[in-house]
């Protein structure tokens, strides 16, 4: 009987590890419970106010390839593709994950409302931009207002690798 007893915990345990964590296209205010966010759509993004303390986020690729994004200030698009040169995650957890940083720099952003959107499988201003998913986070999560479209799979399993 007991043996039973832990075999029906043991599983009960396995299937909440495998699938408890996953979800797609959730969006979170301030209260974002995770490390980094993982965005695997075109247009998912994060929004956060730019300071000259505040002005620097990290990212990983899920490929080994080159991923894209494009910055919104004040709400208000800038139809420009930044080139974000591939960072293939290492797989382990995001605190000691391999972040590679980007700065934003300059009255563009500093003062100003920023979100910082995915872009994938979409030409901007001429710039075609193939698909690859990124995690991303800020160097303090604290700043941002809003994560949009964060999706957390069995790849990459934020309660996981993010928590």
């Amino acid at each position: 009987m007991v043996k039973k007893v832990v075999l029906a915990a043991t599983l009960v345990m396995v299937l909440i590890l495998t699938t408890g964590a996953t979800f797609k296209n959730k969006t979170w205010g301030t209260d974002f419970p995770y490390i980094g966010a993982f965005f695997q759509h075109n247009d998912d993004y994060v929004r956060f106010y730019c300071t000259e303390d505040m002005h620097r986020f990290y990212y990983m690729t899920a490929k080994d390839a080159d991923a894209y994004v494009e910055f919104y200030v004040d709400g208000k698009r800038q139809g420009v593709v930044h080139w974000l040169p591939k960072n293939k995650w290492n797989g382990k957890h995001f605190s000691i994950a391999n972040w590679a940083h980007f700065d934003l720099v300059g009255s563009t952003y500093i003062g100003h409302t920023v979100e910082i959107h995915f872009r994938e499988n979409t030409t901007v201003n001429g710039k075609y931009c193939p698909e690859n998913d990124i995690m991303i986070k800020l160097a303090d999560n604290s700043w941002a207002t809003l994560w949009k479209g964060v999706d957390s799979t069995t790849y990459c399993d934020l309660d996981l690798f993010a928590k």
